[in-house]
C-alpha cells in the first residue's frame, strides 16, 4: 500500500491508527476537544461529572475525537483516577444494561485491582444490578470510570425505558461519566419527558470552515512530503473550497478526494469509483440512520442533483407536501440538507454533502449513465475555469489520440468534458477522438457516446456567422454525410447567397426537399422566382411549402400572384391565409390589395389588423404615411380620417403632415383645423398634396 493510500486507510479507520498517528493527524476539532477535556480536568472523586454527547455526521470525526480525549486521560498525570475505556464504533453485544456492565467488566479484569471481577459478575443473577458490584470495584481502588462510546443512539435503541431511568439515576448519582457520540439527534436527551432530559452536553461537529480544511490537508500533504499539494492549498484556495462545498465539510470524505483532487487524467473517473466503493459503508449506514419517510424524500433530492421544490418532491413521492415540510425542517436540522430561498414562501433543497449526492447517483440513477455524467460535469464547471477546462479537453484528446486513454474514464470525461467547455468544435473533438479509441475495445460503449452530428451542424453554422465560408462548406457536407436536412438546406443558402453558385444551390436545395425540409421548398422557390425569373417553377414549390405549413410561402405566393400574374383572387386568397397565421406584412399588403381593387371598407379592416398587429407603429410611418396618401388620392377623406380619429393609434401626432394635407383637403367641413398648422411644416404638407395628386392619376 502506498504511503497515501495507508494514510487514508488509517484516517478512514481511526481507531486502526496508532497513537502516535493519531494525534498527529489530529488537527481539527480542537475547540470541541478542548471544551470536553476543560470539563474533564476538573473531575473529582465522589463528584458527579457533566456527560458529553457529540452529534455530527458520519466522518465528521467524532471516533477520532473520542480516541484524542483517550490518549489525552491517559497521558495526563492529574487524571490518573480516571479509568478511561473507549468502545469500538459497532457494540453488536450490548442489548442490555447489565449487558453494558458485563462487557465493561471484561476490559476491566485485565487492570491491576479489577482481576475478579468478571469472576464475582458471573456469579449474579441476571436480574442482579450489575452495577452495584462495578461500583464496589471503582470504590475499592479509587478510580472513577470515563466511557467513552460511539454511535450511542444505536446502544440506547435496544435498551428498555425502564433501563434508561436506571442509567439516567447512575449517572446523577455515581462515579462515572459517559461521553458518547451520534450520528442523530436523540429524542431521549432533549425532549423534556424523557429520561436523559439535560442529563448530556450536546457538542455539534459543524462542517470544517475554510480554515479547517486548509489545516487538515495542509497536515495531510505534509506528512506525505506532497509539493504538489502543498502547492494547490496554498496558491488555489478557490479549489479547496470547491472541496469544502463538495463534501459538505466531512473530514472523512475531504480525505478521500485528497489523492484524486490533483489528478488530471481521465482515470480521476476510476479512482472516483474506487473512493465511492470504499466509503459505501458510510454513506449506507448515512441513509439507513433515517426514518422510512425521509429516506424518500433524500431519494427525491439526491436523484434530482439540482435544488427541488416542495411541491416537486410531493409529485416524485406523493407524500403531502405538509408532511415533506416538517421532515425538511428535521433534515435541514440536522444538516443532512441545505435550503435556498427563491422568494419569500419557496424554498429550494439540496443534499449539503455534495459527495455523498454523488455517491446516490452513482449507486442509485435510475437513467445510470446520464445521471453519473450530471454530476461530473458539476464538479468539472466549479473546479475549473474554462483556461482549464480547455487543457483538459486537448489533453484528453491526446491521449485518445495515442491510444492511452482509459476506456471506462475515458467515456465519461468525454461526456462531461463534451457539456463543460464552450467551443463546440472542442465539444466534436473530444467525442469523436474517444469513440474512435474506445470502439477498438469496447464497441458498445464507444456507441453509447452522444451523436455528433448536431455538433458538426453548429460548428458549420458558427463558421457561417464568422464568415469562414470554406470551413461553413466543408462541415455542412460532413453532416449531409450524415443526412442532417438542416445542413442541407443551409449548405444550399451558402451556395446562393455568398458563392452565387445557383446551380449548386438548386442541387442541395433539392436534396433537403426529397428529405421533407419545407425551408427549403420556400428558398427554391425564391431562387426561381428572383434568380431564374421561373414563376411556373416558383409558383409549384411556394404552393409544395404551403402545403407544409410554411406561412413565408403564403406571403410571397401572394406577391407572386398580385405582382407577376396580376390574379388578385388567388393573392388574396393566400394573402388571407398569411393573415391567419399571423403575417403581419400579409395584413398590410392585403390593405393595398383591396385598396387598388376600391374595395375600401375591406382594405381598412386590413390595415387596422395591420396596426393593431405590429408591436411599434413608429418603426412603419413611412408605410403608414403612403397607405393614407393613396387613401386620400381615392377621394376616401373620411375613411382616412376615421383613422386619425382613433385615439390608441395616435397617427393625428406621428403623421402630422398627412393629416394636415387631408384638412387642407376637407376645408369646406373643418376650416379652422388646416389653419392650426404651424408654418413649419407647410413645405412639407405641399410636398405631400403633390404627391395626392400624383397617385390620383
Amino acid at each position: 500500500m502506498s504511503p497515501a493510500n495507508q494514510v487514508i486507510a488509517n484516517i478512514y479507520n481511526p481507531l486502526n491508527q496508532d497513537k502516535q498517528s493519531l494525534l498527529d493527524n489530529f488537527v481539527i476539532r480542537q475547540k470541541e476537544f478542548e471544551t470536553i477535556f476543560r470539563d474533564l480536568k476538573t473531575s473529582k472523586l465522589n463528584q458527579t461529572s457533566q456527560n458529553f454527547l457529540i452529534q455530527g455526521q458520519r466522518g465528521s470525526g467524532k471516533t477520532t475525537l473520542l480516541a484524542k480525549l483517550r490518549y489525552s486521560i491517559e497521558d495526563s498525570e492529574n487524571l490518573s483516577h480516571l479509568l478511561v475505556i473507549q468502545f469500538t464504533e459497532e457494540q453488536y453485544n450490548i442489548f442490555s444494561l447489565n449487558r453494558l456492565w458485563e462487557t465493561v467488566a471484561d476490559i476491566l479484569e485485565e487492570m491491576k485491582g479489577f482481576e475478579t471481577i468478571v469472576e464475582e459478575l458471573d456469579a449474579l443473577a441476571d436480574d442482579d444490578n450489575f452495577y452495584s458490584l462495578l461500583e464496589k470495584y471503582l470504590k475499592k481502588n479509587q478510580k472513577k470510570l470515563v466511557l467513552l462510546i460511539d454511535n450511542f443512539g444505536d446502544i440506547l435503541d435496544k435498551l428498555k425505558e425502564a433501563e434508561h431511568k436506571k442509567l439516567r439515576d447512575i449517572l446523577h448519582e455515581s462515579d462515572l461519566q459517559i461521553i458518547a457520540a451520534s450520528t442523530r439527534t436523540l429524542e431521549t436527551s432533549y425532549k423534556h419527558d424523557k429520561p436523559f432530559f439535560e442529563s448530556f452536553k450536546t457538542i455539534y461537529l459543524d462542517a470544517l470552515t475554510k480554515v479547517d480544511v486548509q489545516t487538515l490537508l495542509e497536515n495531510l500533504s505534509n506528512r506525505q512530503g506532497n509539493q504538489k499539494a502543498l502547492d494547490v492549498i496554498k496558491n488555489q484556495k478557490g479549489r479547496i473550497e470547491t472541496i469544502r462545498r463538495l463534501t459538505g465539510g466531512i473530514p472523512r470524505t475531504i480525505i478521500l478526494l485528497y489523492e484524486i483532487i490533483l489528478d488530471d487524467s481521465a482515470s480521476v473517473f476510476e479512482d472516483l469509483e474506487g473512493i465511492l466503493d470504499k466509503i459505501t459503508p458510510l454513506y449506507k449506514h448515512k441513509m439507513d440512520d433515517l426514518p422510512t419517510q425521509q429516506q424518500v424524500i433524500v431519494d427525491a433530492i439526491a436523484l434530482n442533483w439540482d435544488g427541488i421544490l416542495t411541491p416537486e418532491i410531493s409529485k416524485k413521492t406523493s407524500l403531502e407536501t405538509k408532511a415533506i415540510s416538517a421532515q425538511l425542517k428535521i433534515l435541514e436540522k440536522s444538516g443532512f440538507i441545505v435550503s435556498r430561498h427563491v422568494n419569500k414562501k419557496n424554498k429550494l433543497y439540496m443534499l449539503d454533502e455534495r459527495f455523498f449526492n454523488i455517491w446516490y447517483l452513482m449507486r442509485y440513477g435510475r437513467k445510470k449513465k446520464k445521471q453519473q455524467v450530471v454530476w461530473l460535469v458539476s464538479f468539472l464547471k466549479e473546479w475549473c475555469s474554462e483556461e482549464e477546462l480547455i487543457q483538459k479537453a486537448k489533453s484528453h484528446i491526446t491521449l485518445a489520440k495515442t491510444g492511452t486513454l482509459h476506456p471506462r474514464g475515458g467515456y465519461y470525461m468525454a461526456e462531461a468534458l463534451s457539456q463543460s467547455v464552450q467551443d463546440v468544435e472542442l465539444q466534436y473533438e473530444v467525442l469523436t477522438s474517444t469513440k474512435r479509441h474506445i470502439s477498438q475495445t469496447d464497441p458498445k460503449l464507444a456507441e453509447d457516446l452522444p451523436d455528433t452530428d448536431e455538433m458538426v451542424f453548429e460548428i458549420a453554422n458558427k463558421a457561417y456567422k464568422n464568415q469562414d465560408f470554406k470551413k461553413a462548406e466543408k462541415y455542412y457536407l460532413m453532416a449531409i454525410e450524415k443526412r442532417h436536412i438542416g445542413a442541407m438546406n443551409n449548405l444550399a443558402i451558402l451556395y446562393n447567397n455568398e458563392y452565387r453558385n445557383f446551380p449548386k444551390a438548386e442541387k442541395y436545395y433539392l436534396i433537403a426537399i426529397a428529405n421533407q425540409n419545407p425551408r427549403a421548398m420556400f428558398n427554391l422557390a425564391w431562387l426561381y422566382q428572383n434568380e431564374y425569373r421561373d414563376f411556373k417553377k416558383a409558383e409549384e414549390y411556394y404552393l409544395m411549402a404551403i402545403e407544409n405549413q410554411n406561412v413565408d410561402a403564403m406571403y410571397n405566393l401572394a406577391w407572386l400572384y398580385k405582382n407577376e400574374y396580376k390574379d388578385f383572387k388567388k393573392a388574396e386568397k393566400y394573402y388571407s391565409m398569411a393573415i391567419e397565421n399571423q403575417e403581419v406584412d400579409a395584413m398590410y399588403n392585403l390593405a393595398w390589395l383591396y385598396l387598388n381593387a376600391k374595395k375600401y371598407k375591406k382594405s381598412l379592416e386590413n390595415f387596422k389588423l395591420f396596426l393593431d398587429a405590429t408591436d411599434s407603429i413608429d418603426d412603419f410611418q413611412p408605410h403608414i404615411a403612403n397607405f393614407l396618401m393613396l387613401l386620400i388620392s381615392r377621394k376616401q377623406y373620411h375613411l382616412a380620417l376615421t383613422l386619425f380619429q382613433e385615439e390608441k393609434y395616435q397617427l393625428k401626432e406621428k403623421i402630422r403632415p398627412v393629416y394636415f394635407a387631408l384638412m387642407h383637403l376637407m376645408q369646406e367641413e373643418y376650416p379652422q383645423e388646416y389653419k392650426r398648422m404651424g408654418a413649419e411644416l407647410g413645405e412639407t404638407v405641399d410636398e405631400i398634396l403633390k404627391r395626392i395628386k400624383a397617385l390620383e392619376k
